[in-house]
């Protein structure tokens, strides 16, 4: 495990291997992901921010058309945004890590962004339509999408 967590209200026990997944279609686009920075947000419509070196699942993500440093989830759910900052330019990397992860529920008419759920074995992410709603396992909420 090599966490950091920024959050005051994240500690240690806090800092286990996670799942990463698009809040909208439930995809995992990191799976057992144990190196990584928690980070408060840098806009408003996001609850907290993931950095880390570990590239996310290539099947799971695809880049954006305009520029291949914002990865979207590949089923395009967050229309207009990109979940996963790989050095745009508009993001600042915490640590100079190379990816930054957005993550939060649906906000001010916004779709969900990214959710860190507790690492589960690879055949429990294999299909999302079984899996209950996901449960951010640092902000403790059901993901909630907007209607």
């Amino acid at each position: 495990m090599r966490a950091i967590s920024c959050l005051p209200a994240i500690g240690t026990a806090d800092l286990v291997p996670i799942d990463v997944h698009c809040g909208v279609c439930q995809r995992c686009l990191y799976a057992g992901l144990d190196s990584y920075v928690v980070h408060p947000p840098q806009q408003g419509h996001i609850a907290y921010e993931l950095y880390t070196d570990v590239e996310p699942i290539a099947p799971a993500t695809k880049p954006n058309e305009d520029d291949p440093t914002r990865i979207e989830c590949a089923g395009r759910c967050q229309t207009g945004l990109w979940v996963i900052d790989g050095g745009s330019g508009i993001v600042h990397h915490v640590l100079n890590r190379r990816f930054a992860i957005a993550c939060g529920p649906a906000t001010d008419g916004r779709m969900a962004l990214c959710v860190a759920t507790r690492a589960k074995k690879a055949d429990e992410n294999a299909d999302s339509s079984t899996r209950p709603p996901l449960v951010d396992h640092f902000l403790g909420e059901p993901v909630v999408e907007v209607s």
